[in-house]
This record gives C-alpha cells, sequence and structure tokens, in this order.
C-alpha cells in the first residue's frame, strides 16, 4: 500500500511539474501574442500614414497637372531632353602620376585612367 501511494505521489508531483511547465509557457506565449499584437497597430498606423501620404502627393500632383500643360513648358522639356548621337566627349589617357605620358595600365579600383564620366 505505501509504494502505490508513493507512485501516486510521484505521479502526482509531475503531473504539477507539467502543469506549471505549461502555464509557464502560456505566459511566455501571451506576452509574445502581446507584442505581435502591438507591433501589428505599429504597422497600421504607418500604412495608414503612407495611404495619407499617397492621397496627398496624387492630389497635389493633379493640381499640378490641371495648373500647367502650357505648349512652351512642353517644347522646353522636349529640348532639354534631347541627346546627340554624334555628340563625342574626349578621353584623357594621360597619366596621372606624372602628367606626361600615356597610361598604358589599368588596375581595380583605378584612379589611373579616368575619363570624363569621372572627372
Amino acid at each position: 500500500m505505501c509504494s502505490a501511494e508513493e507512485r501516486a505521489s510521484k505521479r502526482l508531483k509531475e503531473k504539477e511539474m507539467e502543469l506549471d511547465r505549461a502555464v509557464r509557457r502560456n505566459a511566455e506565449l501571451e506576452e509574445k501574442a502581446a507584442c505581435f499584437r502591438m507591433e501589428a497597430q505599429v504597422w497600421q498606423a504607418q500604412v495608414k500614414m503612407l495611404e495619407e501620404t499617397t492621397a496627398n502627393l496624387r492630389a497635389a500632383l493633379y493640381q499640378a497637372s490641371m495648373r500647367g500643360g502650357s505648349r512652351e513648358r512642353e517644347a522646353e522639356d522636349a529640348e532639354s531632353s534631347y541627346i546627340d548621337p554624334e555628340r563625342v566627349e574626349p578621353v584623357s589617357l594621360v597619366c596621372k602620376a606624372c602628367g606626361k605620358r600615356v597610361a598604358t595600365v589599368m588596375m581595380w579600383p583605378c584612379r589611373h585612367v579616368r575619363g570624363p564620366r569621372w572627372a
């Protein structure tokens, strides 16, 4: 009879420990859920702010398109965006170290030979 009580007591302690672990795990999960809810609220606020910004920008764009649109401005835009395919810019192959001879070796990253693109 004594061993049956001991086994029952041991089993009861195991179940109590299991219950304690489950309660702790549940508390951890509740804490994570609260963090996720708070993060979701932050993201929702971010989305709302971006939607408002988008609406404001669209309204501003619409107003600008209704105000503008003159032929002169279109002609200026077309003129400024033309690129002459025949235009050639000279490339300097002079040695950057001595400034006298033509550079013959190029290393990466290189500051020895520089064209007008990096000048």
